[in-house]
């Protein structure tokens, strides 16, 4: 605990002396402005992050876009404290776990994200907090840990859609630790009326909507519109066959960035570290694997986008 909280306070920080004193680039100024005045932003929505930013903008310090930022960097420093606890609980190693938390909260592209108004941070803490959920549930077998995870996983996809493409990844370490789940209707029940109370906060979008607030990314008049906000229709988004050679320029752009992230000295670590996880035990070396290709590869293939230079 004491490793956590250091870990919080350092990163906390260091975010804090380069925290963004006011709007910056991407989609900050939308996402203040949605956050101030409770407003929709672009689809999904993002309504968990547009409830807690409103709740940032009442910290008596900064101006009103300084709050919203601060919001990124305590997610981004409770992100690394949670990947130091994960870390721990499969290396028993609080010297490599402490290492491996600053890598990432030091990482370029983490740092950047963590210092605006931005959806990425808050998105981060969430997976970092159902692995680590899983992890103990892997240990102790408690039918709460799932129940908590359940209800996460729902208020997750609030924030951000894009995790739901690492449902088979959880699923399927779910069921690797204990196939008898499968069978247990009344568990799998309890588990998916949890997923949509947290998937709940979404009814946000209709009930702020229809009282026209002053930010309103909109028209969204009807139920109807509810849907394609939500859903991202407008995008056109799910289009894997569309763009398919093209795509691989993206792939081939994501690997690059990520030796520039990290390095090779880090990337052969963590060559390492996959090696460990998969003589350690398969379940986890998947779910490792599995959140990482889901997380990029599916992504880049999955949606519309091309290779444009």
């Amino acid at each position: 605990f004491l490793i956590f909280v250091a870990i919080f306070v350092l990163t906390m920080s260091v975010y804090l002396f380069t925290l963004a004193p006011t709007i910056t680039a991407e989609d900050s100024g939308e996402l203040v402005t949605a956050a101030y005045t409770l407003g929709i932003a672009h689809p999904p929505g993002f309504p968990l992050y547009v409830i807690l930013g409103k709740l940032f903008t009442f910290i008596p310090l900064g101006t009103i876009a300084w709050r919203v930022n601060l919001m990124s960097a305590v997610f981004g420093a409770l992100t690394a404290s949670l990947v130091y606890l994960s870390l721990n609980k499969i290396v028993r190693n609080k010297v490599i776990s402490f290492a491996g938390a600053l890598l990432l909260a030091f990482s370029s592209t983490f740092w950047s994200q963590s210092v605006i108004a931005e959806v990425y941070t808050l998105n981060t803490f969430f997976i970092a907090l159902l692995i680590y959920i899983l992890l103990v549930w892997s240990e102790n077998r408690r039918v709460g840990y799932l129940y908590a995870f359940s209800l996460l996983y729902g208020l997750a996809l609030t924030n951000h859609t894009a995790t739901v493409l690492l449902a088979p990844a959880f699923i399927a370490y779910i069921l690797s630790i204990d196939k008898k789940i499968i069978k247990d209707w009344k568990l799998i029940v309890k588990m998916f009326g949890l997923f949509l109370l947290g998937l709940s906060v979404y009814l946000f979008i209709p009930l702020r909507a229809f009282q026209r607030p002053v930010f309103n990314w909109g028209p969204i008049t009807t139920w109807k519109d509810v849907w394609t906000h939500i859903s991202r229709a407008q995008y056109n988004d799910f289009s894997p066959f569309s763009n398919t050679y093209s795509k691989i320029g993206i792939l081939i752009a994501f690997f690059v960035e990520l030796y520039k992230q990290f390095f090779l000295p880090t990337l052969l670590l963590a060559a390492g570290g996959a090696a460990y996880l998969w003589k350690k035990g398969r379940a986890l070396f998947w779910l490792t694997i599995g959140i990482f290709l889901l997380n990029s590869v599916a992504v880049i293939f999955l949606r519309k986008w091309g290779w444009n230079l």
